[in-house]
């Protein structure tokens, strides 16, 4: 029952981040509009700085970086914001050699996290349930699709999963499928008691 209630605060949070996402979408396309009827004669009569052009396009880009962010919340999201707000730091602020020696630093350091350091298993949800339940019953709470039976049990199924892919079943062994994996997360009496289950979050693509 915890889990269940967890997983509704959590979906309803979801979904007040989208409309925050949605609401700052808005409030762009305004900003922008708003720029273009103020500045764009003073930009066909040249007399607008490059520099504050380029400054409010990096401010708008960083902001549509951190609309992404809400709507996909992944690792991935998060370093293009803090990549997107060094670079504007960068380009538009009238810094020094050692300064842009540390910015030049940190965009290197976050593509090397990104290059190396990011794994699937950083996207995961993970909900303890007893062996004993149903696929049914966690394809509804975990928001998964465990390809099985809907009235089989989930140590039916990680056990059978785990018996074809020639391992033994103890604990930490592992069923994965395409958006899910279960995995043994207690024994007793040589009897599987409880699966954990990893939902994978899903991402759109790009």
């Amino acid at each position: 029952m915890r889990h269940f209630f967890q997983k509704k605060i959590g979906s309803i949070t979801r979904w007040l981040e989208l409309v925050l996402g949605f609401i700052l979408a808005i409030i762009v396309v305004l900003l922008v509009i708003r720029y273009f009827a103020v500045h764009l004669p003073y930009i066909l009569e040249g007399n607008q700085d490059l520099t504050s052009i380029l400054g409010f396009f990096l401010e708008i880009a960083v902001a549509l970086e951190f609309i992404k962010m809400l709507a996909q919340q992944t690792p991935e999201t998060v370093i293009e914001v803090l990549l997107f707000a060094i670079s504007k730091e960068l380009i538009i602020m009238q810094t020094t050699q050692l300064e842009n020696l540390a910015g030049i630093a940190c965009i290197a350091a976050l593509f090397a996290t990104r290059k190396f350091l990011f794994f699937k298993s950083d996207e995961t949800e993970r909900i303890v349930m007893r062996a004993s339940s149903t696929v049914a019953s966690a394809n509804r709470l975990a928001d998964v699709h465990i390809p099985a039976s809907a009235d089989a049990t989930l140590g039916e199924v990680v056990a059978d999963a785990v018996v074809k892919s020639g391992h033994t079943i103890s604990i930490g062994a592992l069923a994965e499928f395409e958006d899910c994996a279960l995995r043994v997360d207690s024994i007793h009496d040589k009897k599987i008691t409880r699966v954990e289950i990893i939902s994978f979050q899903r991402q759109e693509e790009n």
